[in-house]
């Protein structure tokens, strides 16, 4: 199985620390990108890591110059509630929130995910193109079963292709118990990492969006040149 299984998943998460996972997605105002990652890698990094949380990956959108991407981890709904809290309402983000405010549109385009596979979020390189790949469904009946076939016959295919998952996720589906920091609350959502695809080697899985994703100078997943 493409997928780890749930007894694989439950020896795993012994093994690892997040489980729960933010997919955020920023809106900036034009020529902003980049003085708002200087500001994010230097001021926001070591602070949210002490507080639990694991920045698993900051990216640029390779088709939109201002818009940013990160994946923030948390080891539960707890955990994420009290490190939330504890950040938002300390120092280094009062100091810091009007210059990070100023730069962006949309903060609140938000999937809140339960991680599935994330066996390639260790650090190490991975080949380009790196790809976020959603799937959206109105239910979770829906979801529950697009996650049957994309284990019995999309995965499958991708791996004889070639194409390395670096992680999958699905809606987490407990409340967003920090309402300050909303998330997309109506969407049911399958994300894949992927990496060694092109995007039109996935469009016979029907995603509803393929974004290829380029990591900042401190994102701990990154891709090697080839």
């Amino acid at each position: 199985m493409y997928l780890l299984s749930t007894r694989s998943l439950r020896h795993y998460y012994s093994r690892m620390t997040a489980a729960v996972f933010e997919l955020r997605r920023y809106a900036l105002h034009p020529g902003s990108r980049n003085p708002f990652i200087e500001l994010f890698e230097r001021e926001f990094i070591e602070p949210q890591e002490a507080l639990g949380m694991t920045l698993a990956g900051l990216f640029c959108d390779a088709d939109d110059v201002n818009r940013f991407i990160w994946l923030r981890g948390f080891e539960d709904m707890h955990a994420r509630r009290a490190a939330l809290a504890a950040f938002y309402g300390g120092c280094v983000w009062q100091t810091h929130r009007d210059a990070a405010n100023a730069a962006m549109i949309d903060s609140d385009d938000v999937f809140l995910l339960r991680a599935i596979d994330v066996q390639g979020l260790d650090g190490s390189s991975v080949r380009r193109p790196l790809l976020c790949v959603a799937y959206l469904f109105d239910s979770s009946e829906r979801l529950r079963a697009f996650h049957k076939h994309y284990v019995s016959e999309i995965a499958p295919r991708l791996k004889d292709a070639g194409v390395a998952l670096i992680a999958a996720f699905e809606t987490e589906p407990s409340a967003n118990d920090f309402p300050a920091l909303p998330v997309r609350s109506n969407d049911h959502a399958f994300v894949a990492f992927l990496s060694g695809a092109q995007r039109s080697d996935l469009l016979w899985t029907n995603p509803t969006e393929i974004v290829e994703l380029i990591p900042t100078a401190r994102s701990r997943l990154r891709v090697t040149m080839a």
